[in-house]
């Protein structure tokens, strides 16, 4: 194949890659849309925001937490905490009016001090059932390029594992990546691909520092989008995962230079000569 033969094919990719992430815009923009994210989202605002420090406290007591609220509040859910139940310690703000030492007369200043607060995992309750939304693929159809996307991991030195992720898909922690166990075979090749994604645009120290979550999660998720499309695989869960992340089709073009660059490399890689997908793509496509 000449030079100009490999110029001409990796300008088609960039331009198929552009017109993917145009209609996985259009998915999001429908799940956005949906009557199950709108309730979805209606239920999360209801839970408090805590902060980074409080963060570390509920993942050092209970790491698999995910939707995390006081007693009260999951009575208002319409969930009880069960018997039994061991609650996660976080601290509470307290302000108060400061006195004058000597008079003891209220100065008008406050102050502010913490005291310890109980919360506790949506695991630790029961009751109404909780709204969902699904945002990890479904699907028997994927094994061949699951596997294929795990030897290309291998082959950059990344290690896959099978690992309990506390609720998450997969997990990219720098050279190694943690999957579910519990992961259909489209949604390990969705997952895989997302994060290699992170593995081959994220590791950089420089790069985090100057993106934010959300970018990453965007970038790292259309890359899975595209691959996936690719090799004959519709992935709508992408739409509803982006969707949570708050994506649009102004992000997702802000992005595109870095997921052309990420899905550009993991397709070529995969459409070398000899390489496996290429005979799984005719199978399963």
């Amino acid at each position: 194949m000449s030079k100009e033969r490999q110029k001409v094919t990796a300008a088609d990719l960039r331009a198929r890659i552009a017109e993917r992430v145009q209609r996985l815009a259009g998915l999001v923009d429908a799940a956005k849309r949906s009557d199950e994210m709108r309730t979805y989202l209606a239920f999360c605002a209801r839970f408090h925001r805590y902060s980074f420090n409080n963060v570390m406290l509920i993942c050092a007591q209970r790491p698999g937490a995910t939707h995390v609220a006081g007693y009260k509040t999951w009575q208002k859910l319409g969930r009880q905490v069960r018997k039994g139940e061991r609650g996660i310690a976080i601290l509470a703000p307290v302000t108060f009016r400061r006195r004058d030492p000597e008079t003891g007369e209220a100065t008008g200043a406050t102050g502010l001090t913490f005291r310890t607060a109980w919360v506790f995992d949506v695991s630790q309750t029961e009751g109404d059932p909780l709204p969902e939304v699904r945002w990890l693929a479904e699907g028997q159809d994927g094994a061949a390029l699951a596997d294929a996307l795990r030897a290309y991991a291998a082959s950059l030195g990344i290690a896959v594992r099978d690992a309990d992720t506390g609720g998450a898909g997969g997990v990219s922690k720098g050279g190694a990546i943690d999957l579910s166990a519990d992961l259909a075979p489209l949604g390990r090749a969705a997952v895989l691909a997302h994060e290699l994604a992170h593995e081959l645009l994220h590791r950089d120290p420089a790069v985090r520092a100057t993106t934010t979550r959300a970018q990453r999660e965007h970038q790292a998720e259309a890359v899975a989008y595209v691959v996936l499309a690719h090799f004959g695989h519709d992935l709508p869960s992408s739409g509803v995962y982006l969707a949570l992340w708050d994506a649009d089709a102004a992000t997702l073009q802000a992005n595109l230079e870095a997921v052309q660059r990420a899905a550009g490399q993991i397709i070529g890689a995969l459409e070398a000569p000899g390489v496996a997908p290429v005979a799984a793509r005719q199978a399963e496509g």
